[in-house]
């Protein structure tokens, strides 16, 4: 990588911010790449690398102005559209994710990226519905990066959606191998198991899921299922009810009321004894 002057420093002070990201230490590395663009305002990769510490922390609007900005100072530079893509998978713009992917695919000259544009992709593909096209793109990017665990997650994700639960499973425990804290891993697999009526597997996975991040809605939504399934309301309505301490999604909310009036009403039919119980 190129640094413009000023200052031979520079080249320092972005291989500490490029440290911090490296180590999660999220606000830090985004004062670190502030600090070199004050210095640089024309180097695009700084741009680019708090972009997606910014997407990181879930401010898809910082994050979507960093590429902009990224891409009106170089209009060619790839890991720009990487980062734009993302965010509009974020926001439901799966198009226009593909079309990012893609550009960015095309400019990019370092053969050493294409897994990332490819796993990009494949994520468009996904959430357009069009789900061999994304498997390929998945496949794509396992080829040069088999053990990258984010494209492995989402090909278990594609698997799952088509019904191909075995696939699914193992793509997920892959995952879970190479990451064995990742929450969203372990959950999504409880849900492969939940489906298949797996019930003290999917319990254990959402298990691991709480234990890996306490704030993981998705694991109390499945282990909630679980328990109902197992005929134990009381622990699916405290599952039930810490959700609604944890989000202020309007769409969850209602969900999450909508169960724990159907399970109230069911003790209350039940005179509160042995109710769920066969």
């Amino acid at each position: 990588m190129t640094f413009p002057s000023p200052g031979p420093h520079i080249p320092t002070l972005f291989a500490r911010a490029a440290e911090l990201y490296a180590q999660g230490a999220w606000p830090a590395a985004v004062a670190a790449y502030t600090d070199v663009l004050a210095l640089a305002p024309d180097l695009v990769a700084a741009y680019v690398e708090r972009g997606l510490i910014y997407r990181e922390m879930g401010d898809s609007a910082r994050a979507l102005a960093d590429f902009e900005h990224a891409l009106r100072r170089n209009p060619t530079y790839g890991p720009a559209y990487y980062g734009r893509g993302w965010v509009r998978h974020g926001r439901g713009d799966f198009a226009g994710e593909l079309q990012d992917a893609q550009q960015g695919l095309e400019f990019d000259t370092d053969p050493a990226h294409a897994g990332m544009y490819y796993r990009r992709i494949g994520a468009a593909r996904h959430g357009l519905k069009q789900y061999p096209a994304a498997l390929a793109a998945y496949d794509q990017a396992l080829a040069q990066w088999p053990d990258d665990e984010g494209t492995l997650y989402n090909r278990g994700l594609c698997y799952a959606d088509m019904g191909q639960a075995a696939l699914a499973r193992a793509d997920f425990t892959r995952a879970l191998e190479l990451d064995p804290d990742w929450a969203w891993a372990a959950a999504a697999r409880g849900h492969v198991q939940l489906r298949q009526g797996a019930l003290p597997q999917a319990l254990a996975d959402f298990d691991l899921a709480i234990r890996s991040d306490p704030s993981y809605i998705s694991a109390y939504l499945g282990r909630a299922e679980v328990y109902a399934a197992q005929h134990d309301p009381e622990r699916a309505l405290a599952d039930y009810r810490h959700v609604l301490r944890l989000t202020t999604n309007p769409r969850v909310r209602q969900m999450v009321e909508q169960q724990i009036a159907t399970l109230e009403a069911a003790r209350r039919r039940a005179g509160g004894r042995g109710w769920f119980r066969r």
